[in-house]
């Protein structure tokens, strides 16, 4: 079986079949556990939902995206009356990178792995609006 490294070495040296890869990414992601997804993406002043981001030939292949709900921040008068919420404070997505592997074709049917990030926006928060 070729060396299977995450370094950027040719395909020829560092590629495995897609039947390789594909158990060995299964056998990877019986280790990773999804978080438990706690409800203050609901009951913050800015609040937020989750959105799946799939791509198959990235390694993990589905990855929670939060995707702020309003513009502005909201209070309790403005989430039951549907008002547009606190003026003078904006909800902003808070980011963060993740590292992740990408599967990249070769010739032959063959993959190379490379190593690589993935920006992931995690929640989102209340500032102070510009003015």
């Amino acid at each position: 079986m070729a060396d299977r490294t995450l370094q950027n070495e040719t395909c020829v040296e560092s590629c495995c079949s897609g039947e390789d890869l594909n158990r060995t990414m299964s056998s990877l992601l019986t280790l990773l556990e999804p978080p438990q997804l706690l409800n203050q993406f609901n009951r913050s002043l800015s609040p937020w939902t989750y959105r799946e981001h799939k791509d198959v030939n990235m390694f993990p292949s589905r990855v929670q995206v939060a995707v702020c709900n309003t513009m502005r921040c909201v209070d309790g008068s403005s989430r039951l009356s549907g008002c547009s919420g606190l003026r003078f404070f904006n909800s902003v997505p808070l980011n963060h990178s993740i590292p992740v592997v990408f599967r990249r074709s070769c010739a032959g049917g063959r993959y190379r792995l490379e190593q690589g990030s993935f920006p992931v926006t995690v929640g989102c928060t209340c500032v102070l609006a510009h003015m």
